[in-house]
């Protein structure tokens, strides 16, 4: 890490950003000044500084909401202030259409919301910097039947997100662009903030990253509305598991939502055990140290429970709630929960099973002995659709040598789908396993897990040509229970099985899917060519003179055929027709000129109008009088709406410029900086091209400026 800090009088901002990058405090009072001999020296010198310091690693998030096993939940709409965080990083992220462009992305400063979609609908939210000269990044996740960390790893779980480098609120809006902003350089480029609004799904749940690219921030609010999504659940779900220690001197629910840690009252009276075999000395949630909310609740007793089956009561504690949920309904008083406590470590759950998965990892409702796990894996046994042989077996262990997790190696990946059962048996070591307490695990105890299928991605392309746009339907059979579809679609991404998008210009398209089944994925990408599109178009001139030649030029795509009528009686079948002459009516007279043009079965048609001049000739005042009564206070030519190359130059009574112009409408004001001048005989020097021979046209006079 560098030691000193450079400050720079005409860029404060790129000392803002130099500073922030290399982890520095800096204290403006007491740096050096340092001086360049021009602007791109003094920039090259930060940039190369900024790239060096891009290097040094950020610190690994710890704080509660700044990963995201401990996101913040929100319910329902409302807005959310968040003051400024600590600097770090937890991984690199995945943003679809950006990572391949050489930048590397991330959760820089980050702060992640968890919420659950109650009716599924559009989903709107505005981030607002306290510091609108700041730049916040935002992604969203379906982490639904995902760990949370699963976010840096697989592709699928993305809906939508932002990474503009454009300073300001973003979001996702009605207006938003329908795809992913990628980063970019504010100082060179300004992007839209703003996505269009994602669309949840009833029943799943999410989590929003908001970063922060620089770890100078002074904070944001997050507002939630705008959209059809309802993110308020309505109901308390019913508590779905229990569980005690090895000691029995400890229990624990689990609930199948998440609980706000601040409605759990310390001193236990939220809770009654019946029958009363130990009293409640202590209630914690878990993880409440580091994290807003929990899903278990461990209750420490005077004494170890006996063996058998009890009933916890949840009823209204001393600070007058029951638990709160997120949304801060609360169970109802006298809920009850029933447990046992067992005499031996029984198979409580096996972690999600992966994609052909080869290794499971096994909980136990109670610590076991690491010396009581035969290391070959001989004390379980897997039977099921397709063969399973288990290589070995391996733990890590605290400091007691005991353990409440074991993972089984096995010898090859379980590729056949469908539903599995794990058993407990005797070793090679002559035993199952044996709990903290000494107590045998009995022969027999199962646990049931399903394997599914790997999926795939393959997909048709079906192109409806039409002469504007057409219609490409993409299509994927969605077996093997694929139940996620991600398409990246030319800058458009949908989440349907079966989506169809216009396009309107040709070329080679990219078109990329990513489906899953919640356990396996697979992405597949096709090239696919859109024909060009037939467009009309042509160029001519606004006006022209009597009897002048009008050049009219075809601007087309695609064409074949053309069909020119220039309201002249004349019409051609030409892509680029002979010059066309308009009469002297004697008076000026609007003409409609129409092209059509045809390619195959399509056919489309323009028009542009061309004003013909009621004459030509270029006439200029013989006397002006710049008195601003507005009549005739301005000296220049006359009629000249036809000519090009115009140069109009009047002298003084010297032979001295006083005023000189090549634009069309441009006229002298009688005065030169403001300066009126003096009544008298003025000379003027006028050239052009004639429009209807092309020949430069020099005319001369004289006029007379009145006081």
């Amino acid at each position: 890490m560098l030691s000193f800090c450079i400050t720079f009088k005409a860029n404060p901002i790129l000392f803002k950003m130099y500073c922030s990058l290399q982890r520095t405090k800096c204290n403006i009072q007491l740096l050096k000044k340092y001086t360049f001999a021009d602007t791109m020296s003094r920039n090259l010198f930060i940039w190369i500084l900024i790239l060096v310091a891009k290097n040094i690693p950020a610190q690994i998030c710890t704080l509660p909401g700044q990963t995201p096993a401990t996101a913040f939940p929100i319910c329902g709409n409302g807005t959310f202030n968040q003051p400024n965080l600590s600097a770090c990083r937890n991984d690199a992220i995945y943003v679809p259409g950006c990572t391949d462009q050489r930048t590397s992305y991330g959760d820089n400063n980050p702060f992640y919301y968890k919420f659950s979609c109650n009716t599924s609908g559009s989903f709107a939210f505005t981030i607002t910097p306290i510091s609108m000269n700041e730049n916040y990044d935002w992604q969203l996740f379906d982490i639904t039947g995902h760990n949370p960390i699963d976010i840096f790893r697989d592709k699928t779980l993305i809906i939508s997100g932002s990474w503009s480098g454009s300073t300001g609120p973003t979001g996702a809006s009605a207006s938003g662009v329908n795809f992913i902003q990628c980063r970019s350089d504010p100082f060179f480029e300004q992007k839209p903030t703003f996505a269009s609004m994602p669309l949840l799904q009833a029943g799943h749940n999410y989590i929003l990253l908001v970063a922060h690219t620089d770890d100078i921030l002074s904070g944001y609010s997050l507002s939630i509305g705008g959209g059809t999504a309802d993110i308020t659940s309505n109901t308390i779900q019913e508590i779905k598991a229990e569980a005690a220690t090895c000691d029995n001197r400890q229990m624990m629910i689990l609930f199948s939502k998440k609980i706000k840690c601040s409605s759990i009252a310390a001193d236990g009276s939220d809770f009654n055990l019946s029958p009363a075999s130990a009293s409640i000395v202590n209630v914690t949630g878990i993880n409440c140290n580091n994290s807003f909310n929990t899903d278990s609740i461990v209750f420490t007793f005077n004494n170890p429970l006996p063996v058998g089956s009890y009933t916890m009561f949840i009823k209204n504690g001393t600070d007058g709630n029951t638990l709160l949920d997120n949304c801060n309904n609360s169970l109802n008083n006298n809920t009850q929960v029933s447990f046992q406590v067992f005499p031996f470590a029984a198979l409580d759950s096996i972690i999600p099973v992966s994609c052909l998965p080869d290794k499971l990892v096994l909980t136990f409702k109670k610590s076991i002995r690491c010396n009581s796990v035969a290391t070959d894996g001989s004390d379980f046994i897997i039977t099921g659709p397709g063969s399973v042989l288990i290589s070995n077996a391996s733990m890590i262990c605290n400091n007691n040598a005991v353990t409440n997790q074991v993972e089984i190696k096995l010898q090859q990946p379980i590729t056949n789908p469908g539903n599995y059962i794990l058993t407990l048996k005797n070793g090679t070591d002559g035993n199952t396993i044996t709990d903290a307490c000494n107590e045998v695990t009995p022969v027999g105890e199962s646990i049931n897990f399903t394997i599914k299928d790997t999926v795939n991605a393959d997909f048709t392309i079906t192109i409806k040509e039409g002469c504007i746009a057409d219609t490409v339907l993409f299509f994927n059979e969605g077996k093997i229970g694929v139940t996620r579809w991600y398409w990246s679609l030319d800058n458009n991404i949908s989440l349907q099985q079966s989506p169809s998008v216009l396009y309107t210009s040709g070329g080679f398209k990219l078109a990329e899917l990513i489906v899953s089944n919640g356990l396996c994925s697979d992405t597949v990408q096709n090239v696919f060519a859109i024909k060009q599109k037939l467009v009309v178009d042509f160029i001519a001139p606004l006006t022209s003179c009597p009897e002048a030649s009008v050049v009219f030029k075809d601007n087309s795509s695609n064409a074949v055929n053309w069909f020119w009528n220039f309201s002249n009686g004349n019409t051609s079948n030409l892509q680029n027709p002979p010059p066309q002459q308009y009469p002297n009516t004697g008076s000026e007279k609007e003409y409609n000129v129409m092209l059509t043009v045809q390619n195959g079965n399509c056919i489309e048609t323009t028009n542009k109008k061309i004003t013909v001049k009621a004459s030509c000739i270029i006439a200029v005042p013989t006397a002006f009088t710049p008195n601003n009564d507005g009549l005739n206070d301005f000296l220049g030519p006359l009629n000249t709406g036809a000519v090009s190359n115009i140069q109009f130059t009047v002298f003084n009574r010297y032979g001295q410029p006083v005023f000189k112009s090549s634009e069309i409408n441009s006229k002298w004001n009688g005065t030169i900086n403001n300066i009126k001048q003096p009544a008298g005989v003025y000379v003027w020097l006028l050239k052009y091209t004639d429009p209807v021979s092309g020949k430069i046209i020099l005319q001369k006079g004289s006029t007379l400026l009145f006081r």
